[in-house]
């Protein structure tokens, strides 16, 4: 199998029941064209990164069993031993598409089925999925016949059969369906990898031939066919070449044809491909025609016994398609803006990488970044993307780079295609980025929001610090209402970002908070992270800032509070296209959230961490949003709070930079104290030299001749 998209795989040793050696599930799905797919075949199909730097699979072993890790061909596991590299090949099978959605509590009916699930049918060969208006009905009447059979061309031509699934009497929530049948195939078969209890004597070192073909039926096609789609042309005076190779063990080297049509499918011709022994490529060549035009085409082949397959299969495109004439579009970039310049000490800067997704309709030329600083304005810089599959360019700093927090990094992306096609991102506007230092972490964090001073402790992308209507108080606040993308595989998200970084106690180490979440809720049933868990909120933890895992693990939505998803549904509007919630919160919907920091696993007592708010919304349907308030974090191991005295004793500049003012001339000793209670500096007089001090919050506490003591809170910059 091949995909220009890495897989990425999660793998985690965790104590299970007994009767479960390990499982596996996608981590995510995608729509095409109205089906749902694993990220990593989504990925391959469309050919790019969907999932970030997040697993696109995830695997879970138990560790309780005893597990043999020799990866011999013919290994001793002994009386007590299972094989690792067995389960691990039939798990990842499940992840890259051997699995589906359909249980007995589905119901009759699906909105998006999983591509897995379109070619399970029934003893008669029907498919126990059928096309109903703009969703599908599902024949729940045969999930307990002990008679499902897998209806795909590859697994019928190479495995000479209709093959048959796991369906027993009684219904097995995983295996049921998404299994071979274990009497049909028991140990010695060739088709017994993906039955659903491997014995400790079922050696595997690669995926049998059921399980490679029916990886090939939902998308997995590389070990029998390889293919690239030619690049549109605006060529239209010579033939196009198709070329493709395919496995020479199990297909025939002559017959094979090219299948196409310049008008959609209405009119179909072929042309054969010939077998070049230099390249073991099949070439053909289609016809070239003298007006702009689309090649639709597939690729027919015929096995070594004699069966016919068509590349590419009935979903997803029925045929592949190429576009001859001019190009006169302009490249697409995506791209999520840098949120801030990370500076690792004063002067100095860490290193920025700018990243992009650009594509062409025909081939880009040239991309690139083009900046400046509001130090310099007047002196652009360019920097090129050198690989323009990979778009990632890394600025560098010299070491005696003077820039401090308040400047700002302006830059944008261009790309240009072949034809000269031209386009800036963001609409040609630069992108204003400021530069950040980064603050001491801390072991504890309580706020109320009504503080002025803590818009300077988050972060917010498109969070607010404001006392809304319904609110007695400031909170922190999404959009009211949050948008929706628009657009199928598109998402937007809402970021509140502590700046501080949080070192993780020792168990109990929590966090809460009181908040109200009007979101879109998902599907009945279905759990945070798959498909149907539709608008959610998340608390996040990260020790980079690049890579985010869930505090507490998952998210949520409106259907953790009852009267969340009431209030949700109490008022709504239907546009023709969405169903949008205008119901309104406020403070009498607050409820208390509770979250263990050491309960994902990613994270350990001692690690050091930041926390980011974040709700994600899909395409369709918006709502209110998102309020927290009285956020407490590690409140146990929080010290006491140095009181602020009254005092006619005033200081000044706040915030300051290098040197703090006492208004007071009657002093005995100033104490500069840090959010924890540290001394981190002591002085007779005024003024106080704090340009040594990292940015933060601290108290000056002032000791007067009179024995008083005054003590005054400001922040250093």
């Amino acid at each position: 199998m091949y995909s220009d998209v890495p897989i990425n795989v999660s793998v985690s040793w965790l104590e299970l029941p007994s009767n479960i050696n390990a499982y596996a599930e996608a981590t995510n799905y995608f729509l095409i064209d109205g089906i749902l797919y694993q990220v990593a075949l989504a990925e391959k199909i469309q050919n790019k990164n969907l999932n970030g730097t997040a697993a696109d699979i995830e695997v879970t072993i138990n560790k309780t069993l005893n597990w043999s890790v020799n990866t011999d061909e013919n290994p001793d596991l002994g009386d007590n031993k299972f094989d690792l590299a067995t389960t691990i090949l039939h798990e990842l099978a499940h992840g890259l598409g051997l699995s589906g959605d359909i249980q007995e509590t589905t119901g009759d009916k699906i909105d998006s089925p999983v591509i897995y699930d379109f070619f399970v049918c029934d003893s008669t060969m029907k498919k126990i999925l059928t096309k109903d208006g703009d969703s599908y009905r599902l024949n729940t009447n045969v999930l307990r016949s002990d008679s499902l059979f897998w209806d795909g061309q590859y697994a019928k031509a190479f495995c000479g059969e209709y093959l048959e699934l796991y369906a027993p009497k009684t219904f097995n929530s995983g295996s049921t369906v998404y299994h071979l049948d274990e009497k049909a195939y028991p140990k010695g078969s060739g088709f017994e990898l993906m039955t659903p209890m491997l014995t400790r004597t079922e050696i595997f070192r690669k995926p049998d031939m059921a399980t490679v073909a029916m990886l090939a039926d939902i998308g997995w096609n590389d070990y029998f066919l390889q293919h690239s789609v030619p690049q549109n042309s605006s060529d239209l005076a010579s033939k196009m070449t198709i070329s493709f190779s395919l496995s020479d063990k199990l297909l025939q080297t002559e017959n094979q044809k090219i299948i196409y049509s310049f008008d959609g499918g209405r009119h179909i011709d072929s042309v054969s491909a010939i077998y070049d022994n230099e390249t073991n490529l099949f070439v053909a060549e289609i016809p070239a025609m003298q007006f702009e035009h689309t090649v639709s085409y597939k690729i027919r082949f015929i096995t070594s016994n004699n069966d016919t397959v068509f590349f590419p299969n009935q979903y997803v495109n029925e045929y592949l398609s190429v576009f001859v004439g001019d190009d006169v579009e302009s490249p697409i970039i995506e791209h999520d803006p840098l949120k801030t310049v990370k500076a690792t000490v004063r002067n100095t800067t860490a290193d920025i990488v700018f990243t992009a997704d650009i594509s062409d309709n025909f081939e880009i030329d040239s991309a690139y970044v083009k900046y400046y600083f509001s130090t310099n304005p007047n002196e652009t810089k360019t920097l090129k993307f050198a690989n323009l599959v990979d778009c990632r360019v890394v600025l560098s700093f010299p070491s005696d780079a003077n820039y401090s927090e308040g400047d700002y990094l302006y830059y944008i992306i261009g790309a240009v295609d072949k034809a000269g096609n031209a386009i800036y991102s963001n609409d040609s506007v630069y992108y204003q980025v400021p530069f950040e230092y980064p603050l001491e972490p801390v072991r504890y964090l309580i706020t109320d929001f009504d503080d002025a001073e803590m818009d300077n402790y988050f972060r917010l992308d498109k969070f607010t610090i404001s006392k809304e209507n319904g609110f007695e108080n400031k909170a922190l606040h999404t959009a009211h209402p949050y948008e929706y993308s628009g657009s199928a595989s598109k998402y937007i998200q809402y970021t509140a970002t502590i700046k501080q970084p949080i070192v993780i106690a020792s168990n109990p180490a929590t966090m809460t908070f009181d908040e109200v979440v009007l979101v879109e809720p998902g599907k009945a049933g279905i759990q945070y992270g798959t498909f149907g868990f539709w608008d959610y909120v998340v608390v996040e933890g990260s020790k980079d800032e690049e890579n985010w895992y869930p505090l507490g693990k998952k998210g949520w939505d409106s259907q953790l509070w009852d009267d969340w998803k009431q209030l949700y549904h109490s008022q709504k509007k239907n546009d023709g296209k969405n169903e949008n919630s205008l119901a309104v919160g406020d403070a009498s919907y607050f409820k208390k959230h509770t979250i263990n920091l050491l309960e994902n696993k990613y994270f350990r007592a001692g690690d050091t961490i930041f926390v980011r708010f974040r709700l994600q919304s899909d395409e369709t349907n918006y709502a209110w949003g998102w309020a927290i308030d009285n956020l407490k974090i590690q409140e146990r191991i929080a010290l006491p709070i140095i009181p602020l005295a009254p005092s006619s004793v005033t200081i000044y500049p706040n915030p300051c930079t290098d040197w703090l003012f006492v208004s007071d001339n009657q002093i005995r000793s100033i104490e500069i104290v840090d959010v924890t209670g540290s001394v981190k500096l002591t002085a007779s007089s005024s003024p106080v030299n704090v340009s040594a001090l990292t940015q933060g919050v601290y108290f000056a506490k002032i000791m007067l001749s009179s024995g008083e003591v005054r003590t005054q809170k400001f922040v250093k910059q």
